[in-house]
């Protein structure tokens, strides 16, 4: 049984190094670079994944898709790059982020750092729907899509899930499925039906398939949920095996390793500023936790009248 078991991973996790082995394609080795990559994948169709919105630059055109800030304007006006699915969710499953977050685990762990830079699972996203998205889990709500104008991705805080427009939750779900494959992320079972319910319903459209062969061009392989891609098609491939970096082939491994840790704190329930005892619970949530909505300046100092 453990051979078969065994077997079956070294299947899943080796077809596509071997596929990006077969060209010079190199995947970005950090998310630094993976942004870098994104800019120019996206500049052929620069329109925001939650709600739709044309950008130029780092520009966002709210007038494009009749957004309206919630609260943060100037976030609300800017690109930013999206983890569709949450580097919380990635690292909190490693060690490294027990040991430091995710600071620690870009630094340490390069399977993290592979899946961080996993350009199948980034997006353009308006900075402020990234930001109050945080690291919720995608699902559905049954509140209405009335706080972003007539953006109809819904950020539902006190359900801590995000319902994002119908027109991308098939792509949002594949991707999920994609990662959890890929780096053998766990899904907790209602997540997992949801993702496998919005494949069915939502299939893949024309976008979809252009976003996964130009990604495929630039990691060296496609989200077979999506599709088959070509890479013959990509420019500047010989088709000359290249090493990968040693960050980018880390992506294979299939052990995510966890560990139990002895902090006092927690990352559940979500807490707010005002429900924390002191500044180190929430450097806690902030660091451990993913919880960027108790830095609202961005300053990396979380709730200012704790951490004075």
């Amino acid at each position: 049984m453990r051979f078969k078991l065994f077997a079956a991973l070294l299947l899943s996790i080796s077809a596509p190094l071997a596929q990006a082995l077969q060209t010079d394609i190199q995947p970005p080795r950090t998310f630094v670079e993976a942004k870098k990559v994104a800019w120019k994948i996206y500049a052929e169709r620069p329109t925001d994944f939650y709600c739709g919105c044309k950008y130029e630059g780092n520009r966002i055109d709210l007038k494009s898709c009749g957004y309206t800030p919630r609260k943060n304007a100037n976030r609300a006006g800017r690109v930013e790059w999206e983890h569709i699915v949450p580097a919380w969710v990635i690292g909190n499953q490693r060690q490294c982020w027990q040991k430091g977050g995710r600071k620690n685990c870009t630094a340490s762990d390069p399977v993290f750092s592979a899946a961080e830079a996993d350009l199948h699972n980034l997006v353009p996203s308006i900075g402020e729907v990234n930001g109050d998205r945080s690291n919720m889990a995608l699902g559905m709500s049954t509140e209405k899509p009335t706080q972003y104008g007539q953006c109809k991705t819904v950020v539902d805080f006190k359900g801590d899930v995000t319902m994002p427009r119908e027109e991308v939750r098939g792509a949002a779900a594949r991707v999920y499925l994609y990662m959890a494959d890929r780096y053998k992320l766990r899904l907790s079972s209602q997540d997992r039906k949801t993702y496998e319910a919005w494949n069915r319903m939502y299939p893949v459209n024309e976008w979809e398939q252009w976003r996964n062969q130009k990604t495929a061009c630039a990691m060296g392989w496609g989200n077979n949920y999506v599709g088959k891609v070509d890479l013959s098609r990509c420019s500047g491939t010989t088709g000359k095996s290249k090493a990968l970096s040693s960050a980018a082939s880390g992506a294979t491994t299939p052990v995510l390793a966890t560990s139990s840790t002895s902090s006092p704190y927690s990352c559940s329930p979500r807490k707010t500023c005002g429900q924390m005892t002191s500044c180190a619970e929430a450097r806690y949530r902030l660091e451990q936790c993913g919880d960027h909505r108790i830095d609202g300046d961005n300053d990396g100092t979380p709730c200012e009248a704790l951490c004075k």
